[in-house]
C-alpha cells in the first residue's frame, strides 16, 4: 500500500509513441510555482508533502521501488467506464460513515491514489493489483455495495417499524425482527434513528474507521448485536438468490402516471405542491395529484385511520400558521375586538385631521414671515368683484329673488376686503384668513348651488393675488407658497387621503363598528374607501397603527357568522377583498413577505376545499375504477447490465413492476406523504422524460441526505421495486 504522506510528483508519466513507458531520466528537481501550490491546497493537500518535477523527468521517481504510481490517478476518468464496483463485503466497512471526510480518509488507509468524485463517490486503485476501482457505479438498481449502506437503515427501521428489511436480500442476518438483538441496540423502541446510530457506531468500532461525529465513543457490544459475522458470510453468498426472478423496470410510458393514479396535469400537480409548500403545509399525494387521485384516496381514508388523521391534520396546519403570521403582524399584542378597532382607526383619524391642520398653517406661516413688508396684490380680487356685480346688477328678477342674498352678501364681503388692502391694513396672512372665510361659506354643509359658485370664484381670486404677492417677494417665497397652497388644495380635494371631506366621513358619519366593518370587507363597492382609511391611519400612527389595524382585520377574516374559525370563511372573505384594499393592510415594513404568505395560506385552503369536495361526488365509482386500474398498471422490459451484489456485472438482478399507487397506498404511503423531499420527487415524476434517470436523482438524494427519515423512505421505496415481482 501507497505511503500518502511521501513526496509525489506533480506531472504526468510520459509514454513513448506505441504507448510502452519511456526510459525513466533522472528527476529534475523544480521551485513549485505559486499556481501549483494553490491548485494543490484547493484540493485539500499540503504542498509540502509534494514536489516539482520538470516534465518528462519524473519517470525514475515513479518506478521507484519504494512508491506505488498509477497513471489513471492524473487522468479525468468517468466513473461509469470503470468495470470494478466496490462491492458489498469491501463497502460495509465504510457503511457506518456519514460524512464525506471521514469516508475518505478510511478509503485511505485501504487504497490508494483515492479521488473524491462530486458529492458522494470516489475513484481508487487497489494496492495490490493497480485495478481501478470506484466506490458506487450509478445505475437504478441497487448493486451489493447499496445494499451494504443499507445497513443501518436497516436496523433502524426494525426498531420502529415491523416491516421485512432490506426486501429479503439483508434478511435476518442485519436485521433481525422486533425484540431480537438487533431490536436490543437501541433500547427496543427507542425509535429508527437511534437504531441507526447505533449500528453506524457498531459498524465503525469493528471496522476499525474514526467517525469525527462521535469522536472517542465506541460500542464493543454492538457488534455481536448487528449479527456481524453472519452478515459477512451469508450476505456475500445469498443475497442474490434472494433478488433472482422476472426481470420489470420502469417503462418510458410511467411519464404519464404517479402518485397512486393517473395525474391530470404534471405542471397543476407541481403547482399545487408547491402552493402547499409555501403555506408550510405537507400535502397527501391525493391533494396535489388532482380528482381521480383525491377521490381514491378520499375513499381509502375511510378504513384507514392515519390517512384520515394526516388528511384532517392539514387544515388545522392552515388555521395554526394563518394565526402565528396573524400574531407576527401583530408583534404579540393580539387583535382588538370589532368596536375597539373602530374606536382606534377613529382615533387616528383625528389624529390626521389635527396635523394636516397644523402642517397647513406651518407653511403659510411660513410664508406670511417672509412676506414681511411686502405690499399685497388685488387686481384679481378686484376683477372678480366687478364681474359679480355686473352679473347681479343684469340678473333677471327670478334669478334675484333665488340667488340676489348670496350675491349681495359676497359682493359686501369682497368689497370690504378690497378696502382693507387699499387702506394699506391687510397683508398676506390677510389675506389666507379671508380666503378661509370665504372658502369656508362655500364648502359648508347645506351650502346652495349659488353659494358654492360664488364663494369657489371668490377663493380662487383672492389666491391669485397671494400667488402674486409672494412672487414679488422673491422665487424662494413663491416655491413656499406653492408648497404650502398644494397642502390647501389637497384638503379640498374629496378624493384625496388627507381631503376634508374623506377624513369627516370617517369621523362624523360612521359609527366605530361599521368603520371596521368598511375596512375589513374591502370589496369593488367601497375598496378605495377602504385603502383610504388604511393609509390614513398609517399615516397618523405609523407603522405600529397599521398593524394593530390589520391584525384586528387579518384575525376576523378567518371566522364565519358565528365568530368560530372556518377556512371557507376565509377563502370567501379573502377573495371578496381587492388586490388593493389587501396590500393595504400590510404596508409596513416586513409586511410584503407577510402578505405572501398569507395569500399562500388562503390559496392552499381554497385547494384542500376544492380536494375535499371530491369526496361526495356522484360519480364516485367512476372515478375510483380508473384510478385502481391506474395503480394496477405494470411496466413490464429487459434489464440490461445488472449489477450483482458481488459487484460484478455478470448476475442478475430482478426489479418488480413499478407500480407507484398500489405501493404507496398499500404499503409505504404513510412515509412518503409525511416526508416533504420524497413527496416533492413524486410530484415531478410525471413530467420525467426519462423516469430510470428521474430514480438515479432519488438514489443521490439517498446518497447526500443526512435526513434520517428520507433516508429510510428512500430506501424502503427502492426495495418495494426490487422485490415486487408478484
Amino acid at each position: 500500500m501507497a505511503d500518502n504522506n511521501k513526496k509525489k510528483p506533480i506531472n504526468s508519466v510520459m509514454f513513448n509513441a506505441d504507448g510502452s513507458p519511456a526510459a525513466p531520466p533522472e528527476p529534475q528537481i523544480e521551485e513549485m510555482t505559486e499556481e501549483d501550490r494553490k491548485y494543490l491546497i484547493s484540493q485539500g493537500l499540503n504542498p509540502d508533502d509534494y514536489i516539482a518535477v520538470k516534465e518528462g523527468t519524473e519517470g525514475s521517481l515513479i518506478n521507484n521501488p519504494d512508491e506505488t504510481f498509477n497513471p489513471d490517478e492524473w487522468q479525468e476518468v468517468d466513473p461509469q467506464s470503470i468495470e470494478r464496483e466496490l462491492g458489498f463485503t469491501e463497502r460495509q466497512r465504510y457503511s457506518g460513515l456519514t460524512k464525506i471526510e471521514d469516508k475518505e480518509n478510511a478509503l485511505k488507509k485501504d487504497f490508494d491514489n483515492v479521488t473524491r468524485v462530486g458529492e458522494s463517490n470516489f475513484v481508487m486503485t487497489d494496492p495490490k493489483t493497480g485495478e481501478l476501482i470506484v466506490y458506487n457505479k450509478e445505475g437504478y438498481i441497487p448493486s451489493g455495495g447499496d445494499l451494504a449502506d443499507f445497513i443501518p437503515d436497516a436496523v433502524g427501521s426494525v426498531v420502529s417499524i415491523p416491516t421485512t428489511i432490506i426486501g429479503g436480500a439483508l434478511g435476518s442476518a442485519v436485521a433481525p425482527g422486533p425484540g431480537t438483538v438487533a431490536g436490543g441496540i437501541a433500547g427496543g423502541a427507542a425509535g429508527y434513528s437511534a437504531g441507526a446510530e447505533a449500528a453506524r457506531r457498531g459498524l465503525n468500532w469493528l471496522n476499525g474507521v474514526e467517525d469525527t461525529r462521535t469522536a472517542g465513543e465506541t460500542a464493543s457490544q454492538i457488534g455481536t448485536d448487528l449479527g456481524y459475522a453472519a452478515a459477512g458470510g451469508a450476505l456475500g453468498a445469498g443475497a442474490g438468490a434472494a433478488l433472482k426472478g422476472g426481470a420489470k423496470v420502469i417503462g418510458n410510458s410511467l411519464k404519464s402516471r404517479a402518485l397512486g393514479g393517473t395525474v391530470d396535469d404534471a405542471a397543476k400537480a407541481a403547482e399545487r405542491l408547491a402552493t402547499y409548500e409555501t403555506a408550510g403545509v405537507t400535502p397527501t399525494p391525493g391533494m396535489i395529484g388532482g380528482e381521480a387521485l383525491s377521490t381514491a384516496e378520499l375513499q381509502r381514508a375511510g378504513t384507514r385511520p392515519w390517512l384520515k388523521t394526516k388528511i384532517d391534520e392539514v387544515p388545522e396546519q392552515l388555521k395554526n400558521n394563518w394565526l402565528k403570521s396573524v400574531d407576527e403582524v401583530s408583534g404579540g399584542q393580539g387583535a382588538m375586538t370589532p368596536n375597539e378597532a373602530g374606536g382606534f382607526i377613529r382615533e387616528n383619524i383625528d389624529t390626521l385631521k389635527t396635523n394636516v391642520q397644523n402642517e397647513t398653517n406651518r407653511l403659510y406661516d411660513n410664508v406670511s414671515g417672509l412676506t414681511k413688508g411686502v405690499p399685497v396684490e388685488s387686481s384679481t380680487t378686484r376683477k372678480a368683484y366687478e364681474t359679480l356685480a355686473h352679473e347681479f346688477e343684469n340678473a333677471g328678477a327670478f334669478k334675484k329673488s333665488t340667488d340676489g342674498s348670496v350675491y349681495e352678501r359676497s359682493l359686501g364681503q369682497v368689497k370690504a376686503l378690497l378696502d382693507d388692502i387699499e387702506g394699506g391694513k391687510a397683508d398676506f396672512e390677510y389675506l389666507k384668513q379671508a380666503r378661509t372665510t370665504l372658502n369656508d361659506t362655500g364648502s359648508a354643509m347645506g351650502a346652495t348651488r349659488a353659494e358654492k359658485r360664488i364663494y369657489s370664484r371668490v377663493g380662487e381670486a383672492i389666491t391669485a393675488d397671494m400667488e402674486a404677492t409672494a412672487k414679488k417677494a422673491g422665487d424662494d417665497v413663491l416655491k413656499a407658497w406653492q408648497d404650502a397652497n398644494a397642502q390647501f388644495m389637497r384638503r379640498l380635494d374629496p378624493t384625496d387621503v388627507i381631503g376634508n371631506k374623506a377624513i369627516d366621513k370617517i369621523l362624523k358619519n360612521q359609527s366605530d363598528d361599521a368603520i371596521l366593518k368598511l375596512v375589513s370587507t374591502g370589496s369593488k363597492t367601497n375598496a378605495s374607501q377602504a385603502t383610504r382609511v388604511l393609509e390614513q391611519v398609517h399615516m397618523a400612527g405609523g407603522d405600529d397603527a397599521l398593524r394593530a389595524v390589520s391584525t384586528t382585520v387579518l384575525d376576523n377574516l378567518g371566522k364565519n357568522a358565528a365568530g368560530e374559525w372556518s377556512l371557507a370563511a376565509l377563502g370567501k372573505n379573502w377573495t371578496v377583498m381587492t388586490p388593493e384594499a389587501k396590500s393595504s393592510l400590510f404596508k409596513f415594513k416586513g409586511g410584503k413577505e407577510i402578505y405572501e404568505r398569507m395569500n399562500g395560506i388562503v390559496k392552499a385552503g381554497q385547494q384542500f376545499q376544492e380536494y375535499g369536495n371530491n369526496a361526495n361526488r356522484s360519480n364516485t365509482a367512476r372515478h375510483i375504477g380508473s384510478a385502481v386500474k391506474g395503480m394496477m398498471d405494470r411496466y413490464a422490459g429487459p434489464v440490461a447490465g445488472a449489477a450483482a451484489l458481488s459487484g460484478s456485472p455478470s448476475a442478475a438482478v430482478g426489479y418488480g413492476a413499478f407500480r407507484g399507487a398500489k405501493w404507496m397506498f398499500d404499503r409505504a404511503t404513510r412515509k412518503m406523504i409525511e416526508d416533504p423531499k420524497t413527496l416533492s420527487w413524486l410530484a415531478k415524476l410525471p413530467s420525467a422524460t426519462d423516469p430510470e434517470k428521474h430514480l438515479l436523482g432519488l438514489k443521490n438524494l439517498y446518497q447526500t441526505t443526512k435526513d434520517e427519515r428520507t433516508r429510510l423512505t428512500i430506501r424502503e421505496y427502492l426495495e418495494s421495486l426490487e422485490n415486487d415481482n408478484k
